[in-house]
């Protein structure tokens, strides 16, 4: 600080005025409130060195002038406003100054030291019992005014004076400077008797009992947080006007370890020095049998008592502990206070039981919850639980007091923030011994729920007994709870947590433990919730994996929307200028409000409230004009209606809603097995099982660590530490895993105290250890060494019962004989060519029936039986027999009108099958058409297909008279065919042709690639296909296999002419569009082809494939029949459509004259041309395909009219269709596949309709 502004603080500070000693009163200057708002006008302009608040502090303005002057002018509201503004401001917590984080630069951290020296001198003067009855007057006037009258100034005294006495009370004690014992008043404890003198306690009780000031909550609950953080709940409470005869023994207990202590050091000092001749003859040393390399005996100038004196480190510098590496010390202070200040503290503590614990718990953790807190405000609601709730049961027990935090939502909510401060500790380790520290709390708050949940067991009244018995059956019931205690035990880091966390640990589970064995009873069993482990499912390999598809219902609602959107955007209706596209009472800003307005809008249109949704659009853009968002000011019709459809199916992250009957949603018949995978069962829990689980070296080294300090434990976390190790060393009969030279080192401290009543139980338990520790010693002389280290359960086993005994027994092998008998059973399958799997026929057949079927099918492939394995077929346990198929029928006519039919006929069945299984056989039957047809149906029953279709069918004829008519129908003509175009363009489904050529092409290409070099590329596509093969039947979903190459030759394989050849003519599909990069194996292709061409790629490969004669399969598809007969189908169509149009003519001769010409026109402009094309009907498994003759209605403006072919040509076309008829049954006869079981009836046929130009 320059010295300048040193001067200008001096002469500021001295204008306040003076103190007069001799009439104890503090004279005011004329300027003092100008001088006071000066000084806060420093403050708020000092650095970030705070020289100006150090320089405040050196000069004590506090203690000599502003408190002094306070008292003598408080009633006048303006300079009391600004001194207690700038007392406030003063008194600020250090560690607040630097952002919560303690300074690590040199300098820096001395100016932190420097602050904290004043603000310790601060807090003595405070201890004033006149300035706080000065405040506590001035507060209770504002508060005897009611909260709505109060007035924004008011309140913010009544902030201050709080935030006042918290900074005052958060001053951290300094027991080495003050240097006072128990039962006497330290500075602290005088602040809080000035307190209560004043009555500002009886102000804070009052303010945490009233319902209207929860405004003042948190400040109140920091407050008691920092009253009462040296003070131990179970003292407190039993604090009285005469000491109980409990104390009495207590303290003559301490005096007497200490007097014993002393004792003990003072014959220590006496055999060290006893016989020892003085320093005046000290000498010279030789050590013996410790000679350097030049073979000179050691010498020693000092005197040794003993020889393990010697020491050569003695000079030496130890090195520096790294930060990161050092423990971290408990910050928990407590001392007995004077014996007057406990008895008003404990009277405080038991009116605000009565009177506000509940109301304030409930109102700050609904703060808390609801984030209207600060952050980490949770800290203190952990103390509040853990102080008062112990107060309670160790004073007058009263669930009735504390039921706002005696219930399961608590424990759950305690748990929840343990959680969270251990991940912390874990993610954020720059603050991890914060992080720690609030661990801590919570596990304090956790031991006092269970604490208070014993208390309850043993209350005289049965009530009370009964809800403990239902908070425990509700805690140990959940898996969580019980895994919490073990965690914390195995998770303990000594680098992160402090002692005192891992004494509160040991205690916390030993209550833990006790309360659920005592929950198990006598059976020592009880029902609890378990995890289940989810079965995995393949994934569906579909071909528009993650690309978003149009929602069908979406284009069928744009489809009856787009006409009505047009017609009001033609109409210029008057819309609505009124409207606000944005919230104004929001708290986001309007800027950032632009995406829900944009869903507004969607939702609108989706709603047919098209006038609203055109407003809304239009307001938007006037308001979010930037980057044309929602579209320019001088928009076309057309362009607003293009950008009210993009609008209409954009995906905005908003829920759709919910759909009529008319639109029912998709559902997949995987759906009801996803919901019914429960992810938690019930298993029957035994308490045995769950201390087996204690035995753990992570655990048995938490203990040795908390027992390391027997000497500063307390008797019960003594008794707590014994008793888990006891259960790991006798009940689960494990005292191998004990055995560590570090428990043993401590061991010997305990014999060396073992005088001591309180340390009876830990040398008797050393004891029964070393007993077998030596019993050990006699069969395993190596357990010397294995001391060393902690053990687990396996190697503590073989240590006592001998090395390799845990090891499991390896495999067993296959003798001579059991191959021969595999190989002949395999040889007897293949030549009587049974129809069973090979692999369970033989697993049913061999002598030893306890090989696995994965057993048996390794060792076949181990001794080249099965070469490939992808020829095998899936257990039989799937195939179906003809009773099983008959009852399948007579269930699904049974149940086919049913909400689900499925869930109607899988109970009913003798053999259980799964909703694939059932779905994929009634397609295979011909049942079914569709998935659909078994879906559940939800919302109301959804209109036959059939009868869709029908209305589907019947609406292209008289679409054009349901949006208008006269003169208006005309000019909407071309309108109304091009929105036919664009519908049909959306429900035109999405489908792969499998165009495969036949063997012999196939054959030849192959033979083509292996002469140019090309064998390894065919071996990678046989392994495709083979792996296609498992795929496809492991998969009933599968959609198609993606080809993706990795290896050189498979890239280059990828960019050859030829190779590209062959994979169109294998059926293989090409990417679809610019979302797909690989070529893919279609989900349409069948399982037998796919191993014909495994077959084929395996002799091309071997060398082996011949060109057969060119012949057709059974399998080919989609076969293009010769032009010529093309040439004649379309001319006998065309005679077929003449004949419709004549028929339809004739049937419509009593609609009147227009509807007579309409009809012209429209059948002038269409074409009914028949053809046959497959439609794959996709199975369970997409193995087996249906083809269907269907009936494509192709619009055609370039075609000529059907009226203008003469009679000659109509004569022509009937001989050659009479002719050809043969010829084209042959053909559909090639293209229909054979259905497995007996003669169903044919698909219906469906309509679709195709533009003239994508044809």
């Amino acid at each position: 600080m320059s010295s300048l502004l040193s001067a200008e603080l001096a002469a500021t500070c001295s204008a306040l005025g003076y103190y007069d000693a001799t009439s104890n009163k503090y004279y005011a200057d004329s300027n003092t409130l100008e001088t006071v708002k000066d000084l806060i006008r420093y403050l708020r302009r000092d650095d970030e060195s705070h020289d100006i608040r150090r320089q405040l502090g050196e000069i004590k303005v506090l203690q000599n002038d502003l408190v002094p002057l306070l008292k003598s002018y408080w009633e006048e509201t303006d300079l009391f406003d600004v001194l207690l503004r700038l007392l406030v401001n003063l008194t600020t917590p250090a560690l607040m100054l630097w952002n919560e984080e303690l300074p690590t630069d040199k300098i820096t951290r001395n100016h932190y030291l420097q602050i904290e020296d004043h603000l310790k001198s601060y807090k003595q003067t405070f201890a004033d019992e006149t300035f706080w009855a000065v405040l506590s007057t001035r507060l209770s006037k504002i508060l005897e005014t009611s909260y709505a009258e109060r007035g924004d100034e008011n309140s913010l005294i009544i902030e201050r004076i709080l935030i006042l006495i918290r900074n005052i009370l958060y001053v951290p004690p300094d027991p080495n400077t003050e240097k006072r014992p128990d039962n006497d008043a330290s500075i602290h404890d005088q602040v809080l008797w000035a307190l209560h003198q004043s009555g500002m306690l009886d102000i804070i009780l009052f303010i945490t009992s009233s319902t209207n000031e929860k405004a003042y909550y948190m400040h109140t609950l920091e407050i008691l947080s920092f009253m009462l953080r040296e003070q131990k709940a179970a003292e407190l409470a039993r604090a009285a006007l005469q000491r109980s005869e409990t104390e009495k023994m207590r303290d003559e207990a301490e005096l007497l370890a200490i007097r014993h202590r002393e004792t003990n050091q003072k014959q220590q000092k006496i055999k060290l020095y006893n016989g020892a001749r003085h320093s005046r003859f000290g000498g010279t040393y030789v050590l013996k049998s410790m000679k350097s390399i030049s073979d000179n005996e050691l010498i020693y100038h000092k005197p040794l008592n003993k020889l393990e004196a010697l020491n050569f480190d003695a000079d030496k510098r130890k090195p520096k502990t790294p930060k990161n590496r050092m423990p971290v010390q408990s910050s928990t202070f407590e001392r007995r206070s004077a014996f007057s200040i406990r008895l008003f503290l404990k009277e405080f503590c038991v009116e605000f039981l009565n009177g506000a614990y509940n109301t304030l718990m409930y109102h700050v953790k609904d703060n808390l919850v609801r984030a209207r807190a600060q952050a980490h405000d949770e800290s203190y609601y952990l103390w509040a639980l853990r102080f008062f709730m112990e107060f309670n049961r160790c004073y007058k027990f009263e669930v009735k007091l504390v039921s706002e935090t005696m219930a399961v939502q608590t424990f759950r909510y305690v748990q929840q923030l343990t959680e969270k401060y251990f991940d912390m500790i874990q993610s954020d380790k720059k603050n991890a011994v914060l992080w720690s520290r609030r661990l801590h709390l919570a596990l304090l708050a956790y031991r006092e729920l269970f604490l208070t949940l014993c208390a309850m067991d043993k209350s005289p009244d049965e009530t009370v007994r009964d809800s403990a018995r239902v908070i425990k059956s509700n805690i140990f019931y959940i898996v969580e709870y019980r895994e919490f205690v073990i965690t914390l035990l195995m998770t303990y880091d000594e680098l992160k947590m402090s002692n005192a966390y891992l004494k509160d640990l040991m205690e916390t589970q030993h209550v833990f433990i006790k309360l659920l064995e005592s929950f198990c009873g006598s059976n020592g069993s009880v029902v609890v919730q378990k995890k289940l482990k989810k079965k995995g499912r393949k994934k569906k390999a579909s071909q528009d994996d993650g690309v978003p598809q149009p929602d069908v219902n979406l284009e069928r609602r744009w489809d009856e929307a787009a006409p009505q959107l047009s017609t009001v955007l033609e109409g210029n209706a008057d819309f609505s200028t009124d409207v606000v596209p944005f919230d104004a009472a929001s708290d986001v800003p309007i800027d950032e409000q632009k995406a829900e307005a944009m869903k507004n809008v969607q939702r609108k249109l989706r709603n047919a409230d098209y006038e609203n949704a055109i407003s809304l659009l239009r307001a938007a853009r006037e308001v979010w004009p930037e980057n044309n968002c929602f579209g320019s000011n001088n928009m076309a019709p057309e362009e607003e209606f293009l950008a009210l459809r993009d609008i209409f199916f954009a995906d905005l992250g908003d829920d759709e809603p919910t759909p009529t009957i008319e639109e029912q949603p998709i559902y997949d018949e995987n759906d009801e097995e996803e919901d019914e995978e429960a992810g938690y069962g019930e298993v029957n829990f035994k308490f045995t099982d769950f201390s087996k689980r204690l035995a753990h070296p992570r655990i048995v080294r938490a203990c040795g660590l908390a027992l390391r300090d027997f000497e500063s434990n307390s008797v019960n976390t003594n008794h707590c530490i014994i008793k888990l190790l006891h259960r790991i060393a006798f009940d689960c009969k494990l005292y191998v895993m004990i055995f560590q030279v570090s428990i043993f080192r401590t061991f010997q401290k305990i014999y060396a105290n073992k005088d001591f009543p309180q340390y009876r139980e830990l040398v008797k338990f050393a004891t029964y250890i070393i007993r077998q520790f030596i019993k050990i010693t006699e069969i395993n002389k190596k357990v010397y060494m294995e001391s060393l280290f902690f053990k687990n359960t396996n190697e503590a086993y073989e240590i006592e019962h001998g090395y390799g005994t845990t090891k499991k027994a390896p495999s067993r092998g296959w003798t001579e004989e059991e191959e021969d008998e595999l190989r002949r059973l395999f040889m007897e399958h293949q030549t009587n060519q049974l129809q069973d799997d090979v692999v369970d026929w033989i697993v049913n057949n061999l002598i030893d029936n306890t090989r696995t079927r994965r057993a048996v099918l390794k060792k076949l492939k181990d001794m080249c039986l099965l070469v490939n394995p992808a020829t095998m077929r899936k257990s039989t346990r799937c195939e179906w027999g003809d009773e099983e198929v008959m009852q399948l029928r007579a269930l699904f006519h049974e149940f086919r009108d049913a909400a689900d039919p499925l869930g109607c006929i899988m109970p009913r069945l003798e053999v259980k099958r799964s909703r694939q299984m059932l779905t994929k056989k009634l397609l295979d039957l011909g049942v079914i058409r569709d998935k659909a047809d078994v879906r559940k149906k939800r919302g109301g029953a959804k209109r036959p297909t059939a009868t869709r279709r029908d209305s589907d069918s019947e609406s292209n004829g008289s679409e054009d008279d349901d949006y208008g008519g006269g003169a208006s129908r005309g000019d909407n003509s071309a309108a109304q065919r091009n929105t036919t175009k664009t519908k049909s363009k959306k429900k035109k489904p999405v489908t792969r042709q499998v165009n495969m050529a036949s063997d012999a092409r196939i054959a030849a290409l192959f033979i083509k690639l292996v002469e140019s070099g090309m064998s390894e590329a065919l071996e990678w596509l046989k392994d495709s296909f083979s792996d296609a093969v498992e795929d496809f039947e492991n998969d009933d979903g599968c959609e198609g296999i993606p080809l993706v190459p990795i290896m050189d030759y498979a890239v280059n394989a990828m960019e050859n002419a030829d190779f590209i050849e062959t994979l169109k003519a294998l059926g293989v599909a090409e990417p679809f569009d610019e979302q797909e990069m690989y070529w893919r194996i279609p989900g349409n292709l069948s399982v037998d082809v796919i191993r014909k061409y495994i077959d084929l790629l395996q002799q091309a490969v071997d060398n082996t494939l011949t060109v057969p004669e060119s012949q057709q399969t059974g399998e080919t598809k989609n076969i293009a029949p010769p032009t010529s007969l093309k040439k004649k189908k379309k001319i006998r169509n065309l005679v077929d459509s003449e004949d419709d149009a004549s028929n339809d003519g004739a049937r419509e001769t009593e609609d009147g004259d227009e509807d007579k010409s309409q009809n012209r026109k429209q059948k002038q402009g269409r074409n009914v041309v028949s053809s046959d094309e497959d439609e794959t009907n996709d199975g369970a498994n997409n193995t087996q395909t249906s083809v269907s003759r269907s009936r494509c209605v192709i619009e055609s403006d370039e075609e000529e009219d059907n009226s203008t072919v003469s009679p000659q040509v109509k004569k022509s076309v009937r001989r050659i269709i009479d002719e050809d008829e043969d010829e084209e049954n042959d053909i559909n006869k090639r293209n229909r596949i054979e259905s497995d079981s007996e003669a169903e009836k044919p698909a219906p046929k469906r309509t679709r309709t195709i533009s003239s130009d994508e044809d």
